[in-house]
């Protein structure tokens, strides 16, 4: 069997299986593929490893949408990066210092200061009002 290189897509590869399979089918193949390149069989089977992860509905979506190609499955660095930006909110909300903060990322002060850039720009700790 030949084996097909995927197509390109309009949007990033989180939304495009997002878009076919559901987001937790789609966050369930980041966790577990993330990173790597994934072959979808052309046909479906029930005893697949892809079936049993994300379900055997999503799985029938994905051979239709992708069947014979090879994915690469992005890693979720994007949702990551953004937990951080959040979670330094919340930890600063709660006392923490930047020093402290990069200890636990492991990461440099500097980096915390621009999670805080990030979360300033997104909105995040300002407590937003109701409209009338």
């Amino acid at each position: 069997m030949t084996r097909r290189r995927y197509r390109p897509r309009n949007n990033g590869w989180t939304e495009e299986l997002g878009a076919v399979i559901g987001t937790s089918a789609t966050l369930r193949l980041i966790a577990v593929f993330g990173g790597s390149s994934l072959y979808i069989p052309a046909g479906t089977s029930d005893d697949h490893v892809i079936a049993h992860l994300i379900g055997s509905t999503a799985f029938s979506h994905l051979v239709q949408e992708f069947g014979g190609d090879v994915l690469p499955i992005p890693l979720g660095d994007e949702f990551l990066y953004l937990r951080k930006v959040r979670r330094t909110v919340e930890l600063q909300a709660a006392g923490e210092t930047v020093a402290a903060i990069a200890k636990k990322f492991g990461c440099s002060e500097r980096q915390v200061r621009n999670y805080r850039y990030v979360a300033a720009d997104m909105g995040l700790g300002k407590r937003r009002q109701p409209r009338d």
